[in-house]
Formats: structure tokens, sequence, C-alpha cells
């Protein structure tokens, strides 16, 4: 046995429930109640025995996720797939399951955007997931995707169910270039900064360095792998850093549409070395994210330039 190895494999071991039937059954009595949809779509055997070796890019989809929590209710997603002793010094064998779990967001939410009559300054209406227009931005023959934000946590899940039918084959794309734009965590930064004296916190910025290279890291594989099994004829996606506090987030879907949301800033207090430490943190699940199309106005055309005018001048490649 390895000296480390995932937290879930672990507490699978734990519960008896480390084989892959033995998983399944308790994945369908826990999706019974917290994701009824999702009864009898647990993981294949392959898939799930590449869960527990540790060698998983990135997390699982959002629906997998939310049901791994409410199995673990004391352990988020990004914990279960991180490195654990292979000793857990608590583990409960009974622990209760909250009511109401708390949901992951499967996708930013998003404002339709409508057009203005006289008088009128702007028109909302329901928000709507984004996923679907991503989705709908990979049965383009050309697709290009330009984002800018935090991490790109929300833009890898959204990604998943288009790649998944790429290897399926009901999309053939001729071409797939991903253009995104982070901050380098690996320099202080304005925001996120400590509550206390709004200092910079460099193992704040150590974990979300982590979370950004899970992320990316998967979505720069997925599309290697799309153009290595000949699947996509040019299939590329390319990270660039650079030294801005990440005050909002812009999606560039085919440079027809652009959504566009500004990341609230919010107290929040999180374990930094076993220290609960207050910060000022950005809050990407509470990003609104406002639609415009090229054909509506010069929003788009005017993203575009800024997203190149950053690309080509501040930003620098970053190796995953």
């Amino acid at each position: 046995m390895p000296d480390t190895e995932i937290a879930l494999k672990v507490l699978l071991r734990q519960r008896h429930l480390q084989g892959h039937q033995a998983f399944c059954r308790e994945y369908d009595r826990v999706a019974k109640r917290v994701e009824p949809h999702m009864i009898g779509k647990h993981p294949g055997r392959a898939q799930f025995y590449k869960w527990l070796s540790g060698r998983l890019l990135g997390l699982p989809y959002a629906d997998h996720c939310r049901i791994l929590e409410a199995m673990f209710p004391d352990w988020t997603a990004d914990r279960l797939f991180a490195p654990h002793s292979a000793h857990l010094d608590y583990v409960p064998d009974n622990v209760p399951v909250p009511q109401t779990p708390e949901r992951r967001p499967t996708s930013d939410p998003v404002v339709e955007a409508q057009p203005l009559t006289a008088g009128e300054t702007e028109k909302t209406a329901r928000p709507i997931g984004l996923r679907p227009h991503i989705a709908n931005a990979f049965t383009a023959d050309r697709v290009t995707i330009d984002f800018a934000g935090f991490s790109g946590e929300t833009l890898h899940g959204a990604m998943q169910e288009p790649l998944d039918q790429i290897r399926s084959g009901e999309l053939r794309p001729q071409s797939i270039a991903v253009r995104i734009l982070v901050p380098d965590t690996t320099a202080p930064m304005a925001i996120p900064c400590r509550a206390e004296d709004r200092a910079d916190s460099p193992e704040f910025r150590a974990r979300a360095h982590s979370i950004m290279r899970r992320h990316l890291g998967a979505i720069t594989d997925s599309f290697a792998e799309l153009h290595s099994l000949g699947l996509v004829e040019k299939s590329e996606a390319v990270v660039k850093v650079h030294h801005a506090a990440p005050m909002f987030k812009l999606y560039i879907l085919n440079n027809t549409e652009a959504f566009f949301g500004f990341y609230p800033v919010v107290p929040h207090t999180i374990e930094l070395g076993g220290t609960p430490t207050p910060m000022y943190d950005l809050m990407g699940k509470d990003a609104l994210l406002f639609q415009h199309s090229a054909a509506s106005g010069q929003y788009v055309e005017q993203a575009r330039t800024w997203f190149d005018s950053m690309w080509t001048t501040l930003a620098d490649e970053y190796a995953l």
C-alpha cells in the first residue's frame, strides 16, 4: 500500500465500499435522495478505478461531485480527490446527512440579452445556465473560445458534455482554439487578501494555484487528446497569465456571443495550515453573467479587442 492515497479511496475502504459494485449501490442510494436523475449513472468500472488512482486531472462532473459530497458531508470534492494520509484520524461510521445539501454550481447563471426599447437602459430575463451556450458553440465547424477569469473551474465543467460528444462522434468540429487568460497566482495580488489587514496571503495563493492548475491542466490535456486521437484536425487550448487582480469573468464564444460578469468580493473564512483565516475572496459562483450578441451592438467586438490587447501585451505563456 502506498504511503499516500487520495482521501476518497481511504474513506471508501473504511466504509467497505472500495469495490465497484458496492460503491455503485451506495451511489444510487444517495442519488435517490439528492439527485434522482443520476440514479444508474454512476461511473463505469474503469472510470471508478481511475478516480481512485489519484491520477485524475481535475474533478469528476459536477453531478458526481454533488453525490460524493452527500456521501461524505464533511468533505468537499476538492478534498476527496486530494492526497491524504492512508490513515484518517477520525472518520465517523454514521455521518448525519444534511436534509438539503449545498449544491455546487454546474454553470454560471446568465441573464439573457433583450432588445432595448425607447427610454430603456437595461432589460433582464430569468437567469439560465452558461453550459448550453458553450455546448452550442461546439456545433460550429471552427470553434473559438476566449475566457478571462480566476481559476477556470466553471469553464472546465461546462466543457465536459461537448467534449464527450466529440469523443463519441456526435460532434465533429474541424478545429478548436481555446485561449485562457488568468492571474499569476504565484505573485502577490490585491485581491484575494487577508481580511484582517488586507495583506497578501502566500498560503491562499498556493491553494488557488493548485485549484487553477488542476482545472486548466485538465482542459489543455483534453484538447490535446482530441487532436492526438484524430478526432479534430486542429485542437488546442493555450493558457496565459497576467498580474492584474481578477475582478470579472468574460467568455467570448465563436466571436458571436460574449458573457460578462463581476466577481463579488466577500468575506470568507478558510483553513490555511490548519488555522481558520478570514479572507476577502472572489466568489465566482455568485457572478451573474450578462449575454451580448454580435448582432445587437459593439460589445462583442470591444470585448475581443480588450482580450486581444491583454493577450498580446501583458500576458505571459504559462506551462501547465
